[in-house]
């Protein structure tokens, strides 16, 4: 969650900054940002469970951070609308299957152990902490690189993320679906 919110949070504001240097108006580019990121992430927070029955919930966080990861390299060459509303869309898409995946893949991991809130206060300070740390790294490339470098860095971290997360579940003790199992047989 540190890299997803990392990589995430600073996107939407930078990428106004940008639009907004090269000549754009600021409400206007904000308010159409924001609206389609949010629609779509409505439609998005929808889908999510359907995707998770064939997925799993760890894997559609995992498809959350690609798609950040995605996002990040397509907002370095965001220089128009016509590639502003897809990196809009796109955080839509991360921001909608994160918010259903992240408390439900909570409790799968913490069922029977009466600690899922505390799990998820774990998470969520992560996830703020990434909120907080985004901006401070990105608007430092920014300064000495400029927005594109900085997109890229949020891009990389988001990737970096990714590669955790599918590392660490590959872990002995750490696949859902085996603990699920053996919970089960052990009931049986």
């Amino acid at each position: 969650m540190l890299a997803f919110q990392t990589a995430n949070g600073a996107m939407l504001p930078f990428l106004a900054q940008a639009r907004t240097a090269a000549g754009a108006d600021p409400s206007i580019t904000t308010g159409v940002m924001t609206v389609v990121a949010q629609a779509t992430m409505v439609v998005a927070a929808l889908a999510s469970a359907r995707l998770a029955k064939g997925r799993g919930h760890a894997g559609v966080l995992a498809l959350a951070l690609a798609l950040v990861a995605v996002r990040g390299g397509l907002a370095a060459f965001a220089v128009s609308w016509w590639l502003v509303i897809p990196v809009q869309v796109l955080e839509g898409l991360a921001m909608g299957l994160a918010g259903v995946a992240i408390p439900a893949l909570v409790a799968e991991i913490m069922e029977g152990t009466g600690h899922a809130n505390a799990g998820l206060g774990g998470v969520m300070t992560a996830y703020g902490a990434g909120a907080a740390l985004s901006p401070a790294l990105a608007g430092f490339v920014a300064q000495y690189l400029g927005f594109m470098a900085s997109f890229l860095v949020l891009a990389a971290v988001a990737g970096i993320g990714l590669l955790l997360w599918t590392a660490g579940r590959r872990l002995p003790g750490m696949h859902l679906s085996s603990r699920q199992n053996k919970t089960a047989g052990e009931v049986a």
